[in-house]
């Protein structure tokens, strides 16, 4: 009797851990496709919103004031042949409050107008270019995404756009930038938002299984007790009411011990 109670309880707690198991392994693999398409998309989401920045803050600025980009006397930006840094720095201040975002004109390699501030809060107007991006933007004429690009010693996702003349020669650049840091905050809160409803499904479904494998247990042990009764040739036992009132396989193998033991 034992033994076949250590059988039975063997072969449920076998199929418990196979459910549990394939479910966590399932949890894991769609968990694990949607983090890499979540970072795709929210990535990608991101590249369109600094190219789009990137194409209206040119648009804007290049139309502005009417003229050619070009240096004063003094090295201040102008457009026209009119000094445009406070206008175009009060314009791109608003718009980094109102976008999140982060704006620079580049004259040739240099900062001219910047919202960019160094690792100090100093602001970065007058500083240079990397040599990729002026090789890409500049010296190619190509716009120009990156991600992880490192600007005083922080990393960014940046996008740069040629500054082009009424000629087409390119004079400048338009930048765009959102801190690194930002993006991976945002994307590892629903990272982790994944991970939780994932987890707190694998638990609801262990407390199921643990509750179908009471219930089974205990059924099965009803209908082994009786099948060791009748072996016995005692036909006096009884099945409790819970047994044979299931709706599965076990309640139809109880109805059927029943059966037997009333015919013989």
């Amino acid at each position: 009797m034992k033994d076949n109670i250590r059988r039975n309880q063997k072969l449920v707690g076998k199929i418990l851990l196979m459910s549990i198991g394939s479910s966590i392994v399932m949890a894991i693999i769609l968990l694990a496709l949607g983090i890499v398409n979540i970072k795709e998309a929210y990535i990608s989401s991101y590249e369109d919103e600094l190219h789009t920045a990137a194409v209206q803050m040119d648009s804007q600025f290049s139309n502005e004031w009417d003229g050619d980009w070009g240096l004063d006397e003094e090295g201040n930006l102008t457009k026209g042949g009119q000094p445009v840094h406070d206008e175009y720095r009060e314009q791109l201040d608003a718009m980094e409050k109102e976008n999140d975002l982060e704006y620079t004109l580049f004259y040739c390699d240099t900062r001219m107008v910047s919202t960019l501030t160094d690792e100090s809060g100093n602001t970065m107007e007058g500083t240079q270019a990397s040599g990729e991006t002026v090789e890409k933007v500049i010296k190619g004429g190509e716009d120009y995404h990156a991600s992880g690009l490192k600007i005083a010693g922080e990393e960014f996702y940046v996008y740069y756009r040629p500054l082009k003349n009424s000629d087409g020669s390119v004079v400048g650049m338009a930048f765009t930038g959102k801190r690194a840091a930002a993006v991976n905050a945002h994307i590892n809160k629903v990272v982790f938002l994944m991970g939780g409803v994932a987890a707190a499904i694998v638990i609801v479904i262990i407390i199921i299984g643990i509750m179908l494998y009471k219930s089974s247990a205990g059924a099965m042990l009803n209908i082994v007790d009786g099948i060791q009764q009748l072996s016995k040739g005692r036909l006096t036992f009884r099945l409790s009411d819970q047994t044979l009132n299931r709706r599965d396989e076990l309640g139809t193998i109880a109805d059927n011990l029943v059966q037997l033991r009333d015919k013989l």
